[in-house]
């Protein structure tokens, strides 16, 4: 009997790297969202230190102006965290639907092959009873 062959290959190997390029996906967002979270941290820590700094009066109004135009940058990173949070959510979503594909498929292989090895089985038992028919002749 032939070896298995999975008639299906070709969409194991699609659905495979389907997956492969969602997971890529999340972690190119990861990575942004992460990044993001990172410069708000940064920007945090520079408006503290801004606020703490005692300087002379006549440089207050300009320290004053330094921390809003930092807290316009810190509403403006705060807008694109939470962008990147809904892509992030997305991808995750992605990856479980290309997840779930793949392993529809993987179970239709195992399925196939069990049946294909079942079958060869089979097929071995006949040849074997009939070898054992003509020796007993």
């Amino acid at each position: 009997m032939k070896k298995f062959k999975f008639k299906l290959a070709s969409v194991l190997r699609l659905r495979s790297h389907e997956k492969d390029m969602a997971v890529q996906q999340l972690a190119d967002s990861l990575r942004m969202f992460n990044s993001i979270k990172q410069q708000l941290q940064l920007l945090d820590t520079e408006i503290n230190r801004a606020r703490l700094q005692e300087l002379p009066l006549h440089l207050g109004a300009q320290r004053d102006l330094f921390i809003q135009s930092l807290h316009v940058k810190s509403h403006r990173l705060q807008g694109e965290l939470r962008s990147s949070e809904v892509l992030v959510n997305e991808a995750r979503v992605l990856v479980a639907h290309a997840q779930a594909a793949l392993r529809a498929v993987e179970k239709l292989k195992e399925r196939q092959y069990n049946d294909w090895q079942m079958e060869f089985q089979r097929q071995e038992d006949r040849e074997l009873a009939e070898v054992a028919s003509r020796r007993s002749r």
